[in-house]
């Protein structure tokens, strides 16, 4: 929610890659009936003060792909270069594999629920 968002704001600097952002856009617009709830994403991701980061390269794009599938490549080579925490709902960014390599990059994979909790409480 808003209300999340704005207060762990001054902790930390929200991000989202170009791939990730067209990613939601074409779930909203194919899944939902209601469009409004796209023009509330957008609102959201405005009032949050959200970073939209360019896209990766594609060499380093291609070499994560031979860790998560394909669609999941942009965003995995966005965090490990830009971000401290990658916040999914994706169980396949749980595998202990990507998990190492994580670590070696110290970034947190987590669930949004789990990256809330503790920073909230």
């Amino acid at each position: 929610s808003l209300h999340i968002l704005l207060n762990l704001r001054s902790m930390f600097k929200f991000q989202i890659n170009e791939y990730a952002l067209e990613e939601m856009r074409m779930v909203f617009m194919n899944k939902f009936s209601n469009k409004n709830l796209l023009s509330k994403m957008f609102l959201l991701i405005g009032l949050s003060g959200m970073d939209i980061l360019k896209n990766p390269n594609q060499d380093i794009v291609r070499r994560m792909g031979r860790y998560v599938p394909k669609n999941d490549a942009p965003i995995l080579a966005s965090a490990l270069l830009s971000s401290d925490y990658l916040l999914t709902l994706d169980n396949g960014f749980f595998k202990d594999h990507l998990m190492d390599i994580a670590r070696r990059h110290s970034i947190g994979i987590m669930k949004p629920k789990e990256f809330i909790e503790m920073f909230t409480l």
